[in-house]
């Protein structure tokens, strides 16, 4: 809908089982955005840490696809509001950034457009 904004993307992925089960599919649907942020696995209740499968290693399968596509840069945190700092630095007026996923990443989302406000407040 907004050909000539960036999209950047907080990615957060719900499950281990599903995140195992959908490993490809979640690596290469980023590829679109122009930058990506990454976090652990939002674990549920139902089922317990799977070894096979972690959130940096799903990082690590979408930063090599991003690379080889000439992509964006793509970051990992473990923890959504680990990403406030670096992503506060990164967005630029006009992005649309979104918040994808389970868990509590939308609270980053919430973090940065209070940090963004208050520093056009600041001009």
């Amino acid at each position: 809908f907004y050909p000539d904004r960036r999209l950047v993307v907080d990615f957060m992925s719900h499950t281990y089982s599903r995140t195992k089960a959908l490993f490809a599919e979640f690596a290469s649907c980023l590829d679109a955005a122009d930058a990506v942020a990454m976090h652990g696995i939002y674990a549920s209740a139902r089922e317990a840490p799977d070894p096979e499968v972690s959130g940096r290693a799903l990082f690590e399968a979408a930063r090599q696809r991003r690379e080889s596509l000439s992509a964006g840069p793509t970051w990992y945190f473990e923890r959504p509001m680990d990403a406030v700092e670096a992503l506060g630095r990164e967005l630029r007026p006009g992005d649309l950034f979104l918040t994808m996923g389970a868990g509590d990443n939308w609270k980053l989302g919430e973090a940065l457009l209070a940090r963004l406000s208050a520093g056009s407040e600041a001009r």
